[in-house]
């Protein structure tokens, strides 16, 4: 499901975030979770840490720079790993960074978003829609785990999957033109029939074919017998 912590209705900007149960060795907890492909590691908020009772395993130090700035610092962070439990009850094991906050607490945009997205009725979100105004990230899956978790395959909504199967048999038919023998309309063999009947004929060893006129059909072309003349004179 999609968040956003923008505040004006004009600029809304989504993110990436899910609720998921994730456990330690001793706890479990319920987690609100940011998916980051743009994160090189993965963080949990010191206060998630706690509430797991995780076992730290050893440190790591890290350049951090913030927006604006030029110079680094680096910085000392704990490093534990935590499961996480997906919806199929897969345990995804997942090392991360203790930090003691990961963002500021995101504006909840679930209820507005999809009051007009009726194709969303009944589906299974991965942020459950609520009423909550915000809520408070404690968890950062960045690009190291990104694909553990997120699978390659894609829901597609019925309606598409009908449009995307109506262009491909299209394809598979202009494909398969005078290789796949279809039934013919009657009526257009009998114009085919008439036509080469008529309008086909061989003379000195080659099939000569007249232009397919209507039948019974008057003559509304003029003839350019006194036109033809002049513009030769012309060149």
């Amino acid at each position: 499901m999609l968040y956003t912590s923008a505040s004006q209705e004009t600029s809304t900007v989504l993110l990436k975030t899910a609720v998921a149960q994730v456990m330690s060795v001793n706890n479990t907890a319920e987690t609100n979770i940011l998916f980051d492909e743009g994160a090189q590691r993965s963080f949990i908020t010191a206060d998630l840490a706690t509430k797991l009772n995780v076992q730290k395993e050893g440190s790591e130090n890290l350049n951090i720079v913030s927006f604006g700035n030029k110079t680094s610092c680096i910085r000392n962070l704990d490093k534990t790993t935590v499961q996480l439990k997906a919806n199929n009850g897969e345990i995804i094991p997942i090392k991360v960074l203790i930090v003691i906050t990961i963002a500021s607490p995101l504006q909840s945009q679930s209820r507005k978003i999809t009051q007009g997205l009726h194709y969303l009725h009944g589906s299974s979100l991965a942020h459950p829609v609520t009423d909550a105004e915000s809520f408070e990230l404690t968890l950062l899956i960045a690009a190291d785990f990104y694909w553990n978790i997120v699978q390659d395959k894609v829901n597609a909504l019925e309606m598409v999957r009908l449009l995307e199967t109506c262009d491909l048999e299209k394809f598979w038919k202009l494909e398969s033109l005078g290789i796949d023998e279809k039934e013919v309309d009657t009526q257009l063999i009998d114009v085919m029939e008439t036509f080469a009947e008529s309008s086909i004929t061989k003379q000195n060893g080659k099939y000569v074919s007249k232009l397919p006129w209507k039948e019974n059909c008057p003559e509304f072309l003029p003839t350019n017998k006194e036109i033809r003349p002049k513009e030769e004179q012309k060149m």
